[in-house]
């Protein structure tokens, strides 16, 4: 098999390269959950060979009004295994809090929109870092978004830990309510730095 085009001669040549690893865009009906899985066949998308991951996000819910938060798991792990901290803000006022490891999903990955009541539907968008995927500690990551709500819009930051030493492999991403066709999940994953 041929190396990747940027990787020459076994040596990287782009410093911290992103790699696209996949693109999901809901079409024809909503949908509740997003998948994507690490091929685990020595591939130029395998995971195991990424130090981060990154999922960019472009989203609306199908709900009317309210919120329409997403939320991302790993290894189909359901367990009170999320510990998070985050911080809002929508104009109007500022809002922080922390969780403890008792909630069983991650609010890491947020949409907020009212596509029922605007036109053109409101939208979200976010970018999830996940951090040292394969090592053996504890995996931490973050997430900046920003919804429209329809008019009143949202920008935050949550930070989170995945409390297991297992390598990231899957990653399950769901909404309180199904994800409107065209919404956009585009997975990358980051090459160690190899170059100075």
């Amino acid at each position: 098999m041929a190396d990747p085009a940027y990787i020459v001669d076994g040596v990287l040549t782009d410093g911290e390269a992103w790699v696209g690893i996949a693109t999901t865009t809901v079409s024809g009906t909503s949908t509740a959950t997003i998948t994507f899985t690490s091929p685990d066949d020595g591939s130029s998308t395998d995971w195991s060979q990424f130090m981060d991951l990154i999922l960019i996000s472009h989203a609306a819910g199908e709900a009317v009004g309210g919120t329409n938060s997403s939320y991302a798991r790993f290894n189909s792990d359901t367990g009170s295994n999320y510990p998070y901290q985050w911080l809002y803000a929508d104009g109007a006022s500022v809002t922080a809090a922390s969780g403890a490891a008792g909630a069983s999903h991650t609010d890491r990955i947020y949409f907020d929109a009212s596509p029922g009541t605007a036109s053109p539907q409101p939208w979200g968008c976010s970018v999830l870092t996940m951090f040292d995927i394969n090592s053996g500690k504890y995996k931490s990551a973050i997430s900046q978004f920003a919804g429209d709500r329809d008019g009143a819009g949202m920008v935050g930051i949550y930070a989170s830990t995945w409390q297991s030493q297992a390598a990231i492999n899957r990653i399950d991403i769901a909404c309180a309510v199904d994800y409107l066709p065209d919404s956009t999940f585009s997975l990358f994953g980051v090459l160690p730095r190899m170059v100075a």
